[in-house]
C-alpha cells in the first residue's frame, strides 16, 4: 500500500488529496475500451483518479444544479395558478408605482 494511502475513518481508505485528507472509495466501472485506451495514453501513471474524480465532481455538480433549476420552476409554476397568490400580488400595484416618476 502506499504511504500516501492509509486505513482509516471506520476503516475505510483514506487518502491525502489537495492538502486534506478525503475518505476515498475502490470503484469498479466498465468503460468504453476505445475511450479507456485513449485516455490511459494520454494521462500520466498516477493521475487518473484524480482526473476521473474531478470530472465526476463536475457532473454531479451540474446535475444537482439542474435538479434545482427543475425544482424552482415547478415552484413558479405552481405559484402561477395559485389565485390567492395573484389576488394578493394584484393589491401591490399601485405601492410598486407610487412616487415613481411618469
Amino acid at each position: 500500500m502506499h504511504n500516501w494511502l492509509n486505513k482509516g475513518f471506520d476503516d475505510q481508505l483514506a487518502g491525502f488529496v489537495g492538502g486534506f485528507w478525503v475518505k476515498l472509495s475502490r470503484v469498479n466501472l466498465s468503460v468504453d475500451r476505445e475511450i479507456w485506451d485513449e485516455f490511459r495514453g494520454l494521462v500520466p501513471a498516477r493521475q487518473k483518479s484524480k482526473i476521473i474524480t474531478e470530472l465526476l465532481r463536475e457532473e454531479v455538480s451540474r446535475r444537482k444544479a439542474e435538479k434545482r433549476r427543475e425544482a424552482l420552476a415547478q415552484d413558479f409554476m405552481k405559484a402561477a395558478k395559485d389565485d390567492q397568490r395573484w389576488a394578493e400580488v394584484s393589491d401591490w400595484g399601485a405601492v410598486d408605482i407610487e412616487g415613481w416618476p411618469e
